[in-house]
């Protein structure tokens, strides 16, 4: 997982500000605003483990998914300013959603102080096995010939994989409709179940796809998957404008 070496990276990076500042002396709570099973969600635990082992006090991951973001970001802005309660987000809560969903009383942006960032993951396109197209070409076919018929789901309004889906359909001239979940995890479980048809997935449905549980046909990112080399980027089909997915941070 290429998450777990930016993990060790940011750790190294805590760890040096700690010796400074004698930082951390009691556990340290980080309040993740996306649910069990989203990247943020894993990508944090595998960090908070190596800042557990790194600087020798517990980092204990909390769920606070919903609102775009900001009950996750409420609960850091009005816990005790002590730097022991911290925020991991995604970076589109951070720099989108403040833009959508507007409260006077919490910009993220003003109430928080940002850390450090951890890392950026690609985008995959995911279908269900028992979708009607086997591949990208005959998946764009089908949507262009069935406007409003596919569903999409992503992990939130306002969220990378929301807006790469939207330049997407704008890009490659199709009309889906879009289900947002409180997190990756959510939506891709109801993608395994059939509920929704695909999803331009961070990264959590991969194994899923290895294992023939879900059906990768895209990338959206600026080289194909190692391990699913003959999927194609969606630069290779003509689709320009999306190459990338979301970055996250605390």
């Amino acid at each position: 997982m290429r998450n777990l070496n930016l993990a060790l990276c940011a750790a190294l990076a805590f760890s040096a500000a700690a010796h400074a500042q004698q930082w951390p002396a009691k556990p340290v709570r980080v309040i993740v605003n996306v649910a069990p099973g989203g990247v943020a969600d894993v990508t944090m635990r595998v960090l908070g483990a190596r800042l557990t082992e790194t600087l020798g006090q517990a980092f204990i991951v909390e769920n606070r998914p919903g609102g775009d973001g900001y009950i996750g970001f409420e609960a850091v802005a009005r816990s005790e300013p002590d730097g022991y309660t911290l925020a991991y987000s995604p970076g589109s809560s951070m720099m989108i959603a403040p833009h959508i969903v507007r409260r006077a009383d919490l910009d993220p942006l003003k109430v928080l102080t940002p850390v450090a960032a951890t890392g950026r993951v690609s985008l995959y396109v995911l279908t269900h096995p028992n979708a009607p197209f086997a591949n990208f070409a005959e998946f764009l076919s089908y949507a262009r010939a069935n406007p409003g018929k596919l569903n999409y789901g992503t992990p939130g309004n306002g969220t990378s994989p929301h807006i790469a889906t939207e330049v997407f359909s704008r890009e490659a001239k199709v009309r889906m409709n879009h289900v947002p979940y409180k997190g990756a995890g959510p939506a891709l479980k109801d993608l395994l179940g059939g509920v929704i048809d695909l999803s331009f997935d961070p990264g959590v449905g991969v194994a899923q796809a290895k294992a023939g549980k879900l059906r990768m046909i895209a990338v959206a990112g600026l080289q194909r998957h190692p391990e699913f080399p003959d999927v194609p980027t969606l630069a290779e089909n003509g689709i320009r404008g999306v190459d990338g997915g979301p970055h996250f941070g605390g």
